[in-house]
């Protein structure tokens, strides 16, 4: 029994003694390894068919002695592993064509029986394999698991993804403080998640003007090319009605085609009269540099506009559509027969779409019956 005193000599005898064991059987090993490439190699060379045609000189390494005309011909080195047959070829095919045809026939048949046998792993082959493999360094290992930094090329890429995908699909800033969003890896799901999140602050006041500034540059390439713009425009209010937009649409030919790109969408923060719409054109106009290049600007038929367009001496055109919708508005719903079915309609609709009960009904009726054209009806 060893005493706790001598505990801790007695593992380290145990520990040096195990450690000289392993780098001796650790040495054999690889002296072992070598060796059998050597011989690999030197059996490699003897069983090439070239030396059917050349024997190697006793008194120099070397060399070898065609069989053919005696001649001496290097190998490149005395030792084996390093020797080629590089030149044995080529003596062959330039001086003695008739042997180099025959050597050439031998190489593709043995080439040919080799791929015919199955396909083995020798030990040279499990070698090479483990040769290929690097074992990594700890800073490197560190720096595989670590996170990108905010300027490096892959976070910076998977930044303007996401910008790309608020823009064209618009979504809400929010979207990248969502739980799902949070999840999201986008080096390798079952991988270590290396790319840091950003905030919706950061996509918002950062990278939302740059892909601006970016994106309008474009645009007023663009519009230099550009001989003539005509522009539509039109006011709206948003959803919530919080405020009120103002549209600057250009419409051009480039070349053959026709483009079509929205310049402005600015917000109205006065009251609509014909003299402040008519500022938003020429500034819009100024801020794009089209002022000169304006065909003619199309328009709704309400009088404000029709006033903001005098008073910026624009062309303008009334909207065809616009124009139709009033002639069908004064034609057809000033009739007394016509509102009364209007109203009528509006009822059915409201009632079907507020009963949960009338809708499963109608569904079922739709589903189980053919349609009735309205003019049977009567």
């Amino acid at each position: 029994m060893v005493s706790v005193s001598a505990r801790p000599h007695a593992l380290s005898h145990v520990s040096n003694d195990h450690c000289s064991t392993t780098l001796s059987f650790c040495s054999c090993v690889t002296q072992f390894s070598f060796a059998y490439i050597r011989v690999y190699r030197v059996m490699s060379q003897n069983s090439n068919p070239i030396w059917e045609y050349y024997s190697k000189e006793d008194s120099n390494a070397s060399k070898a002695k065609c069989g053919a005309c005696d001649k001496l011909l290097s190998l490149g080195s005395d030792k084996p592993p390093k020797q080629s047959a590089h030149g044995l070829k080529y003596h062959l095919e330039k001086v003695h064509k008739e042997l180099y045809a025959s050597y050439a026939e031998a190489l593709n048949s043995r080439r040919r029986q080799t791929e015919e046998l199955p396909a083995k792993r020798t030990r040279s082959d499990e070698i090479s394999d483990a040769s290929s493999f690097v074992q990594l360094s700890i800073p490197s290992c560190n720096e595989r698991s670590s996170k990108w930094p905010a300027d490096h090329p892959v976070a910076e890429r998977i930044d303007k993804a996401v910008m790309d995908c608020i823009i064209v699909d618009m979504l809400p800033y929010s979207i990248v403080s969502g739980d799902a969003f949070k999840r999201l890896n986008f080096a390798d799901p079952a991988g270590v998640r290396r790319y840091q999140l950003k905030s919706e602050k950061f996509f918002r006041t950062s990278l939302i003007p740059a892909t601006y500034d970016k994106i309008a540059s474009k645009v007023r390439q663009l519009m230099a090319d550009v001989e003539w713009i005509s522009f539509t425009t039109d006011g709206w209010t948003n959803p919530i009605k919080s405020c009120s937009l103002f549209s600057f649409t250009a419409h051009f030919l480039q070349q053959s085609t026709r483009r079509k790109v929205v310049l402005d969408a600015m917000v109205l923060e006065e009251d609509h009269t014909g003299a402040y719409l008519a500022s938003k054109l020429t500034d819009a106009a100024r801020t794009w540099s089209i002022g000169t290049k304006v065909h003619m600007g199309i328009r709704d038929n309400a009088a404000n506009m029709v006033s903001a367009f005098r008073i910026a001496q624009i062309d303008d055109f009334g909207c065809m559509a616009h124009t139709l919708q009033l002639v069908l508005n004064d034609a057809l719903f000033c009739q007394t027969s016509v509102e009364k079915v209007v109203k009528n309609s509006r009822k059915i609709v409201t009632h079907f779409k507020h009963s949960e009960q009338g809708s499963r009904r109608i569904d079922t009726c739709r589903l189980a019956s053919s349609p009735v054209l309205l003019q049977n009806t009567t």
